[in-house]
This record gives C-alpha cells, structure tokens and sequence, in this order.
C-alpha cells in the first residue's frame, strides 16, 4: 500500500453534535403517497384502470393508510368503494378516453392487427 493512499471512512466529532454522519434514518413515503387524500385517488384510478381492463380485485390491498383500508372495507369491496367515490364517473370516463386514444394509435400503427378493446 502506498503511502498516503487509505481513504477510509472518516467520522468527525464536534462538542455540540457529537458524531456526524450517524442518525437517526427517517422513513420516507413516496412522494405520491404522503397523504390520505392522495392515497385515495390513487388507488380509485388503479380500480377503475382494473376494471376497464377486465379484471377484478377480489381482496383489499394493503394500504399506506389504515383509514382508507378500514372505509374500502366498510363499503364492501374495491369496486363498491370506488363506485361511492364523487370522481368516479370523470375518472372513469377520463381513463376510457385515454384507452379508446391507445387503441386508435396502435391500429393507424399496425392496420392489420385486430385490436378490440375489452369490455
């Protein structure tokens, strides 16, 4: 090893702070996630892309917020939950639209494939 050379971990220790460099990790929420209303929404547009896909969900995710997986609960179901929801119809009809705009792209892309959106 040459002189000079190590470049180990250095910790410095200040009087006031004690050691830098050594905390405490917080645990971060993702971004899209960090409150109950945005959860909310989030979630209403994954049922909703589900359902329009043709599929189902049968049992309740685990949620970031108990509230939310307690209120989807007490409604019977994703499905029943999201169609209480007042933004259902316009986030319904939004992502429809966004489907019926893909579909469209990829016939004028590939005219002979034969693409039919489920329903």
């Amino acid at each position: 090893m040459a002189k000079n050379s190590y470049l180990g971990g250095h910790t410095i220790i200040t009087p006031n702070l004690g050691l830098i460099g050594y905390g405490k990790k917080k645990k971060i929420k993702p971004k899209h996630l960090q409150s109950l209303k945005q959860a909310a929404k989030a979630f209403l547009n994954s049922v909703i892309a589900t359902e329009l896909n043709g599929c189902e969900i049968k049992k309740v995710p685990k949620l970031p917020f108990k509230t939310l997986t307690n209120a989807i609960i007490k409604k019977g179901g994703p499905h029943q939950w999201a169609q209480a929801q007042e933004e259902y119809e316009g986030v319904k009809t939004k992502l429809m639209k966004r489907k019926e705009k893909r579909l469209e792209r990829q016939k004028v892309n590939d005219p002979d494939a034969i693409v039919e959106p489920n329903k």
